[in-house]
């Protein structure tokens, strides 16, 4: 059995159109979610093995944000471009990428790519992902490159407006 975290990241700002949207950065709710919701895992002990994460600036943020709860430095990230604007097929060869020893994956990165890998590993969950919503995955396989369709179960989805609501 292998455990992914897949995580959307935090609430972007559209503030300024001159910025391409690779560019775009957290708004102020993003940028107090995110170290809420990184507290929130440490408190659980869902300590990731490993770190991929889109590089585009608000997935950046998100992990330089959420990560330091779970006491995982920003160069331990792996950035992976191709988890930008990503399908589940092109985050399911990003996950395949995983090192054997690693049990607990968490990826940082957008909708609808996220959603769609969700889906795609447990097709009986349905449910809308907001921004920086954590959704933990049991899968079972033995090793990241048996990622397939249908080889998941969601065990928790942890949407921010509802497990912080008295602090966002």
């Amino acid at each position: 059995m292998k455990e992914l975290l897949l995580v959307r990241h935090a609430k972007s700002s559209w503030k300024d159109d001159s910025l391409a949207d690779f560019d775009r950065p957290l708004n102020k709710r993003g940028k107090k979610t995110a170290p809420l919701m990184g507290q929130l895992l440490a408190d659980k002990h869902w300590h990731p093995d490993r770190v991929f994460a889109s590089p585009a600036a608000r997935a950046k943020a998100t992990a330089e944000l959420l990560l330091p709860a779970l006491a995982i430095p920003p160069d331990q990230v792996d950035w992976y471009p191709a988890l930008y604007d990503a399908s589940a097929k092109a985050i399911f060869n990003v996950i395949k990428q995983a090192p054997a020893a690693c049990q607990r994956l968490m990826i940082i990165g957008h909708n609808p790519g996220i959603e769609e890998t969700i889906e795609t590993l447990d097709p009986k969950f349905s449910e809308m992902i907001p921004t920086c919503c954590v959704t933990r995955i049991r899968c079972n396989i033995k090793n990241w490159q048996e990622i397939s369709k249908k080889c998941g179960e969601v065990m928790d989805c942890l949407k921010p407006k509802e497990v912080l609501a008295e602090l966002i």
